[in-house]
């Protein structure tokens, strides 16, 4: 393993992309209103707008994000060109403009709408929306050009293709890519022990396998080995010799980058999952505060020790984190901190213990850590330290069910995968449902799961 630079650059990166989206949705609804103001001005001489003006002007600021999200303008444009960008807002803004007088003409009152004042509007509002995403995205390249918001990259790849691509992200300051680590594809392969190592301290951001389309072969061993690491990983293929290629998952730097293992909660979706889960935590906490003091108490009259269980467990990346759960089992100790799971009948669990077991209830501090912004409501569930290591190199891409934060209720739990994994396929039938959830997220998906769960884990015979 060689460093692409004689001192590894040290760790830059700057988590702005919540941040992006939300100044991307303010400056969007800020265009939308000053164009329609403005354009009203200019109509009829005067900054009053009556009623049905201001309400296509709500609507239209209701749908606009709606349009503009679907339209992948509130995802990542890391790297990409400003003509892209703004390409795909005009065809954004003419769909919204399109529904919009769907809309009116629908419910018939396009009839009172100056037509004047709507296409000067509309382009009003275009000309700020282009110049509101050109201002910010030149000021996030003078940003990333200064050091600011960077992730770093190991590229594993030999040959003119790595050197080039190490070369043209060195050229481009902007994107806010630092290759820290070129790997030979056959290191990683013979001696996986140094580049874990790498992984574990969180020294890459992003793993780039730059490979020819004719390595296929490599390519399939390697992704099966990196599977083990919830890095974000990447193929840049030399495509230059594929004149039929003509549209690749994404353009960074001028370099086509196809995803190998991408997450949906991204942009605009990671900030919905978030505001869903503090609302819906604060909402549960309320709730259940009075039972989870009641349920403190009986746990400290019953059984010696204290209230809460705290386990270090994988999350978001595989960033570890302390997980809480009301403590059911008598003190004891693990022999070398190996963590058994429970099983039917066990003799560490306490009786009030067995019955908050099977009721979930034990689970209930965990709304905490989704407050904190550690676990989701719904999302695969956090397994012991132990066990990811050793389920990490039994399964392969285990570990990318840590692509997106641990939930206190997942897909796999209300499918009946629930309690001990004593075997390898029920833990691979566990997996399979949880990368499901992942590809598959959405609002409604997570709303679903939430009340099928309810049945699921009130009296489950097989919570332990």
């Amino acid at each position: 393993m060689t460093a692409s630079r004689d001192k590894v650059s040290e760790p830059r990166d700057m988590p702005l992309a919540p941040v992006l989206v939300w100044a991307y949705l303010i400056a969007d609804v800020l265009s939308v209103i000053s164009g329609a103001w403005l354009a009203h001005v200019l109509r009829f001489e005067n900054g009053w707008m009556p009623w049905h003006e201001r309400m296509a002007v709500v609507t239209a600021v209701l749908l606009t994000p709606i349009v503009f999200f679907l339209s992948g303008l509130y995802g990542s444009w890391r790297g990409r060109s400003h003509a892209v960008h703004l390409r795909r807002l005009m065809m954004a803004w003419l769909i919204a403009g399109m529904v919009l007088m769907s809309l009116s003409s629908i419910i018939k009152v396009s009839i009172i709408f100056s037509r004047l004042w709507f296409v000067l509007w509309w382009s009003g509002s275009f000309l700020f929306l282009c110049g509101a995403r050109l201002s910010s995205m030149t000021l996030l390249r003078l940003m990333r050009a200064r050091g600011v918001n960077h992730k770093r990259v190991c590229i594993i790849g030999s040959g003119i293709w790595a050197q080039q691509v190490s070369d043209r992200l060195s050229r481009n300051p902007w994107c806010g890519l630092d290759v820290v680590y070129v790997v030979e594809p056959q290191a990683v392969l013979n001696d996986g022990n140094q580049f874990e190592s790498l992984a574990r301290r969180r020294e890459v951001d992003e793993i780039w396998l730059c490979l020819t389309a004719a390595d296929g072969v490599l390519l399939e061993k390697l992704a099966a080995t990196l599977a083990r690491f919830p890095i974000t990983q990447r193929w840049v293929p030399d495509l230059s010799h594929f004149r039929l290629m003509a549209h690749p998952a994404a353009i960074i730097a001028d370099l086509p980058v196809i995803n190998l293992n991408g997450s949906p909660l991204m942009g605009v979706n990671r900030i919905i999952k978030a505001l869903e889960d503090r609302l819906l935590a604060i909402v549960m906490l309320i709730a259940a505060a009075p039972a989870m003091l009641i349920i403190a108490l009986i746990i400290r009259l019953t059984s010696d020790g204290p209230v809460l269980f705290k386990q270090l467990r994988h999350g978001w990346d595989g960033r570890p984190i302390q997980v809480y759960k009301f403590r059911t089992m008598f003190i004891h100790d693990e022999v070398d901190e190996h963590v058994t799971q429970a099983c039917a009948g066990d003799a560490r669990i306490t009786p009030f213990g067995a019955w908050l077991r099977q009721t979930s209830l034990d689970e209930l501090p965990q709304l905490i850590n989704v407050l904190r912004g550690e676990m989701s409501i719904v999302g695969p569930r956090p397994h012991a330290v132990s066990h990811n290591e050793y389920y990490r190199d039994q399964i392969e891409g285990y570990m990318q069910r840590h692509r997106v934060k641990p939930g206190v209720t997942g897909w796999a739990q209300i499918n009946g995968l629930r309690g001990p994994t004593p075997t390898l396929d029920a833990m691979q039938a566990r997996l399979n449902y949880d990368l499901y959830y992942i590809t598959h997220w959405s609002l409604w998906f997570d709303f679903k799961i939430i009340i099928l769960s309810v049945p699921y884990l009130l009296g489950d015979k097989y919570a332990v």
